[in-house]
């Protein structure tokens, strides 16, 4: 009898499943909010959010686990959350310890907590005016904070008309500011961005990239874009996605990267499409500010680069294997001695490149500024077609500028690259 009681008593005080809640007025049974704002606000820890379709001119700002889910109905899949009324938004600290403190307007914003999963929505930029370079205008930014984003459509995070050299314009952005940043993006879609489609900065940061496409606007002599950047100690993986139309309008000065590594290890890039960059994927380590070395670089599909290469590496210990590169305009694969790992020893050593397949390329290896095929491994399984040379020690393709080995990593890194790029911070 007394066994009984125990269970009795236990079922009694069994802790409820966490509520949901919806936006709009769409379904049946929930209680209902007009913002999502609003129902957020209501929401309990680990509570789901049910957003009818339509459309939603509000800055969304969520500090709590929970779930932020778009309706699917018959005819309409999904809700879109668009800049508030008159574009005026919020702005909140950059958490990345640069003199570069530039504040950031989030379309929505996960600050310093956990769990928190958005899946099935549209966040839009269009209309967003912002008149300048500043604040920097991004659709999703986790800060101190982890979860996931899953079939969502992150699009027109776009400044407004002749602003060039700008940083802001960042679709999705990750930052740790000394805390934990722990983000999936998976089966979702960003594009139209002005600066960078999906970046990841900082120690403590990790961003898991996998099953989704990302679109620049193509070639532009307003901003050099990036399509995906880890930078600065952060850490992740790209896996299976899709990077293009990310080309700006003078390669030679500036080059616009796929897949930048400036300043983190141990990367995986791996059954990627790039496609219509300036260059492919770009490994840089930055002096004191991180090491790009350790990157697996796999299986990837690498065409159209303009000017520059399918794959740059200015750091040591990578991992090259069975890429397919085409059409490049300057080399398959550049290893080059002009970054500083942390502790001051020089990039192009230790590399192994193997198994790749190169058609139509000046060079289909080249090593440049001090880099040798003697400080890497480069295995004999490696395919070339149509290269006017296969291994080319030499700064650059006879046709092509001398790159200038001394210009410096983008505006705040150190050591000098193949050529200079531009990483948002």
């Amino acid at each position: 009898m007394a066994a009984v009681l125990l269970v009795s008593t236990a079922l009694c005080y069994a802790k409820p499943a966490p509520p949901t809640l919806e936006v709009g007025t769409c379904l049946t049974g929930y209680t209902h909010f007009a913002t999502i704002q609003l129902a957020v606000n209501a929401a309990p820890a680990g509570a789901t959010v049910l957003v009818c379709p339509g459309i939603y001119p509000e800055q969304v700002v969520i500090g709590e686990a929970l779930t932020l889910k778009g309706v699917t109905l018959a005819g309409a899949s999904g809700a879109t959350i668009a800049p508030p009324p008159g574009g005026t938004f919020t702005t909140y600290p950059n958490l990345v310890p640069t003199s570069f403190l530039t504040p950031i307007a989030p379309q929505v914003l996960i600050q310093n907590t956990k769990s928190v999963t958005l899946t099935n929505l549209t966040v839009d930029g269009t209309n967003d005016l912002i008149p300048s370079c500043t604040p920097y205008l991004v659709g999703v930014l986790f800060q101190n904070a982890s979860g996931a984003l899953s079939d969502m459509a992150v699009v027109n995070q776009i400044l407004g008309p002749g602003l060039t050299g700008c940083q802001g314009g960042l679709a999705i952005l990750v930052q740790s500011g000394g805390g934990t940043s722990t983000v999936d993006v998976a089966n979702s879609v960003v594009q139209n961005f002005a600066k960078n489609g999906i970046t990841g900065s900082e120690a403590g940061t990790k961003l898991t990239i996998e099953n989704t496409t990302i679109v620049g606007i193509g070639v532009t002599p307003l901003v050099a874009q990036n399509g995906v950047e880890l930078g600065f100690g952060a850490t992740g993986s790209i896996t299976d996605s899709t990077v293009s139309d990310i080309a700006y309008g003078d390669p030679f000065s500036v080059a616009s990267v796929g897949i930048l590594l400036v300043g983190s290890p141990n990367v995986t890039v791996k059954g990627n499409v790039v496609t219509n960059t300036d260059t492919g994927v770009y490994t840089i380590s930055a002096g004191t500010e991180g090491s790009a070395s350790g990157a697996t670089i796999a299986n990837n599909e690498i065409s159209s680069t303009h000017a520059w290469d399918g794959i740059a590496l200015c750091s040591n210990n990578n991992s090259v294997t069975g890429n397919v590169i085409s059409a490049s305009d300057e080399s398959g694969v550049w290893t080059g001695e002009g970054c500083f790992e942390p502790n001051g020893a020089v990039s192009g050593t230790a590399n192994k490149i193997k198994s790749n397949t190169i058609n139509r390329a000046c060079a289909g290896l080249m090593f440049s500024g001090g880099a040798t095929p003697a400080g890497n491994t480069v295995g004999n399984n490696n395919s070339f077609f149509n290269t006017d040379t296969t291994v080319l020690t030499a700064d650059s393709c006879p046709a092509a500028p001398s790159p200038d080995l001394s210009l410096a990593v983008g505006s705040s890194a150190g050591g000098g690259s193949h050529v200079q790029i531009s990483p948002a911070r």
